[in-house]
């Protein structure tokens, strides 16, 4: 059903969702508080579980007809979902009153980033039916998710020294 680089991807994905999970788990189970850190993160996990359930099925769909809709559909699946999680993650800071850390901005930036890979490669599809943009849109892709893991770890570690430091000063 999969080609090799699609089997290799939908790998990729699932491997990345298993390290959001973990270190999302991790931040909550440590802390029990809600901070920027923590919102980010479970919106984060959340958009990602949902998008790693639904990616096999659109794909599925997206692969079986011709034509700029079908192709409309993937891309704008994950522009829509991207988009979505930007919104959760800021709606979420104003209805706890947060400011929003400098490492949730990085994380919206990178929703950005991969919204925009996939819009720039709809475009060329639609416009050009041409695979120029194809290599820097896989490889973007994963890159970016490659890049969330490590933002994740170091939200969790700043996450740890900030939390000492409130801990420290209860004391």
């Amino acid at each position: 059903m999969y080609t090799e680089l699609e089997q290799h991807l939908l790998s990729l994905i699932n491997h990345s969702m298993i390290a959001y999970i973990v270190l999302w788990a991790a931040y909550i189970i440590k802390f029990k508080r809600i901070d920027s850190y923590s919102i980010t993160l479970t919106v984060f996990v959340l958009f990602s579980s949902l998008m790693t359930v639904l990616t096999p099925y659109i794909f599925s769909y997206s692969k079986g007809g011709e034509g700029i809709f079908y192709k409309a559909i993937w891309h704008g699946f994950f522009v829509a979902a991207h988009i979505i999680e930007i919104i959760s993650i800021t709606k979420l800071h104003e209805s706890f009153r947060l400011k929003i850390s400098a490492l949730s901005l990085v994380f919206v930036a990178l929703l950005g980033v991969q919204a925009s890979l996939h819009l720039v490669r709809l475009v060329e599809k639609s416009l050009f039916d041409s695979t120029y943009t194809a290599f820097i849109y896989t490889e973007g892709i994963k890159f970016v998710n490659l890049v969330f893991v490590f933002v994740c770890v170091l939200c969790i570690i700043l996450g740890v020294i900030r939390n000492y430091q409130l801990d420290k000063k209860c004391v």
